[in-house]
């Protein structure tokens, strides 16, 4: 099995279970087809998440992998045009679901307050 290693990006830092708030906030954004492998958030938020708190969180980076797909191995051809089909399929399904991203925010932001006791506005 090969492993591919990703790099933090700067000025971010990883999750951690530490992180309580946080890693809870990531558990409401879960689904059924991804596991989710890191996420990451702004340095200057790290603080305040490792004392347990909710950091207001405006920017960060989740890293998910297919679970169908996790285990296929691909060469670098195979690989760029899986890319290229993915992102025309995202563009396609991202259009088919533009009209109800607003309530699925809507309904994602309502469980998120009720559970950390605070209001958590889309922008949409």
């Amino acid at each position: 099995m090969t492993e591919i290693a990703i790099p933090t990006p700067d000025q971010y830092v990883q999750v951690t279970k530490k992180m309580d708030a946080v890693n809870r906030l990531h558990s409401h954004m879960s689904d059924p087809m991804n596991d989710l492998l890191a996420s990451y958030i702004p340095q200057s938020e790290a603080e305040i998440a490792m004392k347990g708190e909710l950091p207001l969180l405006e920017r960060g980076f989740v890293l998910k992998v297919n679970k169908d797909l996790k285990s296929v191995v691909v060469n670098s051809q195979d690989f760029a045009e899986f890319k290229s089909v993915t992102k025309s399929q995202n563009k396609e399904i991202y259009q088919s679901l533009k009209s109800k991203i607003p309530n699925i925010l809507k309904k994602s932001s309502q469980g998120i307050s009720k559970e950390f006791n605070k209001v958590i506005a889309s922008n949409k």
